[in-house]
């Protein structure tokens, strides 16, 4: 039996149009941040999209005027409100390197919306097939986003879109997206080595007075899942789950739990411990989802936890 075990050093080369390899190194906290050369990533296609209005800058918009990690972030114009009948996209393109079997990649970001409500707004795209056909996130079978928190719903219609996105106004001053997605599996190796990821702003054809949307530190990495998990942990259960953060082990096997390792959604362990009875106390930690690993002498296990104040 394989699961998802712990978050791995990852080399992606992220194309632009004109094909030209750029090298991201990607654990955890590291990935695009508009700040320096990864900004180069970030393909804002002003060719098939004339009206494109995706800028990398510092703003000067109110809504949108402290970055996340400062000074750059990309946002629907840097200047102006968006404009009425918009489309703007900018696209990252993933490309594995062949000697890695994996084929999951988490990633994350941070972002802030101001748009008519339900009339305009963004959404995240994929595309398996080098950028031939693209679909909502939340339609790709092979994607999902971590949670409720995390993402848009497929309840979250946005008319501009004809689809579920980020719309209205960001109730804080950054919200986190994340998401797991796939490369695909084609039937030659050259078919299966490119995912495509696609940020599309929209609007209506009713002007607005709004900032748009903001996104900064993109995050990128490859979810190993390639050691095998062996089954004497099989019958390990822990509840309640979710909880408010204490947590009561059940474990069936012979072997003794030892030692607990917490990873949050960015793959940063929040929490390693020696586990000395049958409950853990993860309390301290703000509400979300959470890969704990249980390990013994010679087993190990994952287990999702949710944790809910």
């Amino acid at each position: 039996m394989k699961k998802l075990l712990f978050f791995s050093i990852l080399f992606v080369t992220i194309r632009t149009s004109a094909q030209v390899p750029i090298v991201v190194y990607c654990l955890g906290l590291e990935g695009v941040n508009f700040d320096d050369s990864s900004a180069n990533c970030a393909f804002i296609d002003t060719v098939n999209y004339p009206g494109n209005v995706w800028q990398i800058g510092h703003s000067t918009k109110q809504f949108f005027n402290n970055p996340y990690s400062p000074p750059h972030s990309i946002m629907t114009d840097t200047l102006n409100h968006y404009p009425a009948n918009n489309f703007s996209v900018f696209q990252l393109t993933l490309v594995k390197p062949p000697y890695l079997t994996d084929r999951t990649v988490q990633v994350t970001g941070w972002n802030i919306i101001n748009s008519d409500s339900a009339h305009d707004g963004g959404m995240i795209q994929t595309s398996h097939d080098q950028g031939q056909t693209w679909t909502n996130l939340i339609d790709d079978t092979s994607a999902y986003f971590f949670g409720p928190n995390t993402g848009y719903s497929i309840n979250d219609t946005v008319a501009a879109l004809s689809g579920p996105g980020f719309s209205g106004e960001s109730p804080n001053p950054y919200d986190q997206f994340g998401f797991f997605a796939a490369f695909p599996v084609g039937a030659q190796p050259a078919d299966d080595d490119t995912l495509m990821l696609r940020f599309v702003f929209a609007s209506d054809s009713i002007p607005d007075t709004l900032s748009g949307w903001l996104i900064d530190d993109i995050y990128i990495g490859l979810i190993c899942m390639n050691v095998p998990q062996l089954t004497a942990f099989d019958q390990l259960n822990i509840f309640p789950n979710p909880s408010a953060g204490i947590f009561s082990i059940e474990n069936k096997s012979r072997e003794p739990i030892g030692h607990i390792t917490v990873h949050d959604v960015n793959g940063r362990v929040v929490y390693s411990g020696t586990l000395t009875g049958d409950a853990f106390a993860l309390s301290f930690l703000p509400d979300g989802y959470y890969e704990a690993i249980f390990e013994g002498k010679d087993n190990r296990i994952v287990k999702r936890l949710t944790i809910s104040h």
